[in-house]
C-alpha cells in the first residue's frame, strides 16, 4: 500500500516531550548505570555513525533514546516468556534500535528480529547490533536471535515482503499527528490474527491521544499491560504499555 504524505521539506512541528526520565550510560566505554538486559549489557554509539539531513523527521529523532525505548527494552525480558515459541519479530521507528537489540537478547536463537526504520537510519542501527552481538557472543551467556535491520517506510511497503510477523514491538513512534494514519495502516498490513502487537506510549498531547487510540481501536483490540513484571528502576509513570490483537472482524 502506499500513502501520499512527503516530510523531507513539510514544515511539520515535532510533538514535544519532557526530558528524559532515566539515566543509563550506552557508551561502550561509559562508566555509569547500564542497562542490562537478559544478562547482557546493552551499548549503543549514537554519535559516530549519525545520519546526515538533520531536517529529515526521522533524523531528528534517530538518534535520542527515548523513554519508551528503555521501558520495553526491559520489558522484552517478560515477552519473551509469555511468548516462549515466538519466531519472527519486528520492531517498528526503532531509532537507535534498542529496543529490537533488547528483543534479539531475550528471545532464542531460533527467532528472527528485524529492526527497521527509514533509510537513514539504518546504517546507526546496523553498527549498534555489530556492537552489541559481538559483545554478546562473548562468555556464557545465551545466544541472541538472528537480528537484521531493514528500511521500511510505512508509507510504501509490501507487508508481504516480511512474512508472518508473530510481534510487533514500537516504542514512541508518534511524533507528528501526520505520521497516526501511516503508522496504523503499517500495523494492520503486517498483523495476522495471531500477530501480537506491543506499544511503548507516552502522550505528547490530547489532540494526538483522540487520534492515535480513535484509529487503532478500529483495528485492534487495546489492553494496558501491567508493568509490574519491571523493577522500580525501569518503570516509569509517563509511559504506558500497550498490548494490541488484531480484530477479526
Amino acid at each position: 500500500f502506499s500513502c501520499d504524505l512527503r516530510f523531507e521539506h513539510a514544515p511539520f512541528a515535532m510533538l514535544a516531550l519532557p526530558g528524559p526520565a532515566f539515566n543509563f550510560d550506552f557508551d561502550i566505554d561509559g562508566k555509569g548505570k547500564r542497562l542490562v538486559v537478559a544478562q547482557h549489557e546493552l551499548v549503543l554509539d549514537t554519535q559516530s555513525h549519525r545520519v546526515g539531513d538533520e531536517q529529515h523527521h526521522a533524523v531528528r529523532t534517530a538518534n535520542t533514546i527515548w523513554n519508551c525505548s528503555i521501558v520495553l527494552a526491559k520489558y522484552c525480558e517478560h515477552l519473551s516468556t509469555c511468548f516462549p515459541t515466538t519466531t519472527s519479530i519486528i520492531e517498528l521507528g526503532a531509532g537507535t534500535g534498542l529496543v529490537g537489540i533488547a528483543a534479539a537478547m531475550c528471545f532464542p536463537s531460533t527467532a528472527t528480529v528485524v529492526i527497521t526504520d527509514l533509510a537513514p537510519a539504518i546504517p546507526a542501527i546496523e553498527h549498534n547490533i555489530t556492537l552489541n552481538v559481538s559483545r554478546a557472543r562473548q562468555g556464557p551467556r545465551p545466544a541472541p536471535a538472528s537480528l537484521h535491520a531493514r528500511a521500511l517506510d510505512w508509507c510504501a511497503f509490501e507487508a508481504g515482503d516480511f512474512g508472518k510477523v508473530d510481534l510487533i514491538l514500537a516504542a514512541d513512534v508518534i511524533w507528528l499527528d501526520e505520521l497516526v494514519a501511516p503508522l496504523v495502516q503499517a500495523l494492520v498490513a503486517l498483523s495476522q490474527p495471531t500477530t501480537r502487537v506491543v506499544l511503548a506510549y507516552q502522550s505528547r498531547s490530547a489532540r494526538t491521544d483522540t487520534l492515535v487510540f480513535g484509529l487503532l481501536d478500529q483495528h485492534f483490540t487495546r489492553t494496558p499491560l501491567e508493568v509490574t513484571p519491571l523493577s522500580h528502576e525501569y518503570q516509569c509513570s509517563l509511559v504506558t504499555l500497550f498490548m494490541l490483537i488484531p480484530r477479526t472482524s
